[in-house]
């Protein structure tokens, strides 16, 4: 039996007001779920999502189809000072989870997570299973926090193989002597068929919006490019960062003699891939001289490839040392020199970069089937 351990967050519990949108690590986990259920073995997901509302949210069983089985953990908060006895009383709710629905001998892949470290530890020892540990990120590099180091080395330290995000992680931070599969984000290929293009050139940035990511370094490339070119940006973030955003999208549009920037908000899966689709080019603008992008990855890269658009990125170790690295532009962290790359760009068949996509969606199904000892179906 296999099981997987995370924030996951469906459509399936909106009504239950899990905290956040539908993000990129349940996209990510969709897509490892898809992968294992390919390989012809059950899964049962094991979300620990969290509510916007304070109190107790009821347990949800909810079966997806004959491999899949989705059980959503009960949440529960606490306002203002009680907030950290929530956090342990929702801990303690966990631990039970897993001690009750986790059989013994099993695997559990396991979304990394600092918060994680509290209750993973007696479940492996008391169940004798089998850990994956998805490395997407090293939280204590972003964080600087010695806390969230010890927690962190606790989780990599119980772990018997890893999945990861990157080619740096592992002979970095991971124990060398243990299995480990790299996956860069979603490899799925949406298969609807792609709508029809808008006029001239147009740019996709599909992100946060913060100062890290790059979405205000893209709304100024805006400034440097000409009539026939079109900026459009999806994602959210903080309330006065979207605020700051949308000014300035407002002062370059009234520079033009037509709408250069779109800001399109917070778009559903379905609306993001007509976006994307309608679009030439990707933008990934992550501030390269954050250390954090060395034990990171852009989703965003293999998001756009699959959908056949052509990536711009900024010069990020992750990046450059993937396997993704042949089919991405780099640029400096300028605006005006980033337009004159755009400006430069030939429209390419998005073919090619699909097709890449696939070649890895295939050689991760492979190591996947590897790290879990199960044989693939032909």
């Amino acid at each position: 039996m296999i099981y997987y351990l995370g924030c996951y967050k469906t459509d399936k519990i909106e009504d239950l007001l899990p905290s956040g949108s539908i993000n990129a690590g349940s996209f990510k986990m969709s897509y490892l779920i898809r992968t294992v259920k390919e390989l012809g073995q059950e899964i049962t997901v094991l979300s620990t999502y969290d509510s916007r509302k304070s109190g107790l949210r009821p347990y949800r069983k909810v079966r997806v189809d004959d491999l899949e089985t989705d059980l959503f953990f009960p949440a529960f908060s606490l306002p203002g000072a009680g907030a950290r006895l929530g956090r342990m009383v929702k801990s303690l709710m966990d631990l039970v989870c897993l001690l009750l629905f986790v059989k013994p001998g099993a695997t559990l892949m396991v979304y990394h997570h600092p918060a994680f470290a509290r209750f993973l530890a007696p479940v492996k020892r008391l169940k004798r299973i089998r850990v994956i540990l998805e490395v997407e990120e090293m939280y204590h590099v972003l964080e600087g926090s010695r806390k969230t180091f010890a927690k962190e080395r606790k989780l990599l330290d119980m772990a018997d193989s890893y999945l990861v995000s990157n080619d740096l992680i592992y002979p970095e931070y991971l124990h060398a002597d243990r299995d480990c599969a790299v996956v860069y984000g979603n490899y799925i290929i949406p298969q609807h068929p792609p709508v029809g293009k808008h006029d001239g050139i147009n740019i996709l940035y599909s992100g946060s919006i913060d100062r890290v990511r790059g979405a205000f370094l893209a709304v100024e490339i805006a400034r440097f490019l000409p009539e026939g070119y079109c900026l459009h940006l999806s994602g959210t973030g903080q309330m006065q960062d979207v605020a700051e955003l949308k000014r300035r999208i407002g002062e370059i549009n009234a520079e033009k003699p037509q709408p250069a920037v779109i800001y399109h908000g917070q778009l559903d899966d379905d609306g993001l891939d007509r976006l994307a689709f309608s679009c030439d080019i990707g933008l990934n603008l992550q501030d390269s001289r954050n250390p954090f992008h060395a034990v990171s990855f852009p989703s965003k890269i293999p998001f756009y490839l699959a959908r056949g658009l052509s990536v711009f990125s900024t010069r990020l170790s992750s990046v450059m040392a993937s396997k993704l690295s042949p089919c991405v532009t780099y640029v400096d962290m300028n605006p005006k020199s980033i337009a004159e790359a755009i400006l430069a760009f030939q429209p390419e068949a998005p073919e090619a970069n699909r097709e890449r996509i696939a070649e890895l969606d295939r050689e991760f199904s492979k190591e996947l089937s590897r790290l879990l000892g199960v044989a693939q179906e032909t």
